[in-house]
């Protein structure tokens, strides 16, 4: 592969285009990493576009693992391949994890009782038909103890689901929540990140409340909501409150047992129609 040429195509495609794609041919191993190089090099100045970056053939098959950007890809149930060296999702990500780029990580669900849960199940068959090399395991403790504390802190942390009755505790132990799970009050989702000093950091997300709205929007056009019952005053009573407030463009009616602890997640204007209801 020619450096010259690839620069001189470079420059031009920067100048007209909004995505760079560079396609050439690998003689040797070698001409993989040059093109990694070069991409490695542009992408970090100003104003730089997207760039995909492929070599075709067998010996280019490196360069679309190295790729970054929109990889094109085929699969094992395609006819025929799209272009010589072609690669599946599977493959990439299988050949990412040997050569170190895609480390494993290790997945929970936190909870009690979680025996149940077939969310090991789903989640690590679509591990292994993805090619990634996590896994995702239950912790089941009587309360978010010192082992929930090691996993979230461990560097092979991934992420978490949680269910009762750690969706509020958990709080406590967590760096920022995002803007729905601080008006919440509830996490059922930790997600490790990097902040702008390149610290990780544990954050909480919740997500019940766009199940929630999900459902109520497949059987009801969103502002239609007048009225509603929530059973409860927990984690997901407050996430279907938070949700349901989202639906109503109008001042609606929300019953709730637990007036005073879920109030605060409504607007204003409709504070004074929630309603507390006794039941037993």
């Amino acid at each position: 592969m020619n450096s010259s040429t690839v620069k001189e195509k470079y420059d031009i495609a920067q100048s007209v285009g909004d995505l760079i794609k560079i396609i050439g041919t690998a003689n040797t191993v070698l001409d993989n990493f040059k093109l990694h190089e070069f991409i490695t090099n542009v992408v970090v100045k100003p104003g730089a576009k997207p760039i995909i970056g492929v070599s075709m053939g067998t010996q280019g098959q490196l360069s679309r693992i190295l790729n970054k950007t929109f990889t094109p890809v085929t699969h094992p149930l395609l006819p025929f391949k799209a272009a010589p060296g072609q690669l599946s999702f599977k493959q990439i990500q299988e050949a990412l994890h040997l050569v170190g780029e895609l480390p494993s990580k290790k997945f929970y669900l936190f909870g009690k009782p979680i025996a149940h849960s077939m969310s090991p199940t789903l989640h690590n068959s679509g591990f292994q038909v993805l090619g990634l090399p996590h896994s995702y395991r239950l912790l089941e403790t009587q309360s978010f103890n010192e082992k929930n504390k090691q996993a979230i802190t461990a560097d092979d942390f991934g992420g978490a689901s949680l269910t009762i009755p750690y969706k509020l505790d958990v709080i406590l132990f967590l760096d920022k929540l995002t803007p729905a799970a601080k008006v919440i009050g509830a996490v059922n989702t930790i997600i490790p990140r990097s902040s702008s000093e390149s610290k990780r950091m544990l954050v909480g997300n919740n997500t019940d409340w766009l199940g929630v709205r999900a459902s109520v929007v497949a059987q009801l056009a969103a502002g239609s909501v007048k009225n509603a019952l929530v059973i409860g005053g927990g984690g997901t009573a407050r996430a279907a409150l938070y949700a349901l407030q989202s639906l109503a463009r109008k001042p609606s009616t929300f019953g709730t047992g637990q007036r005073a602890r879920l109030r605060s997640l409504l607007r204003p204007s409709q504070r004074g129609k929630l309603q507390a209801i006794t039941y037993s």
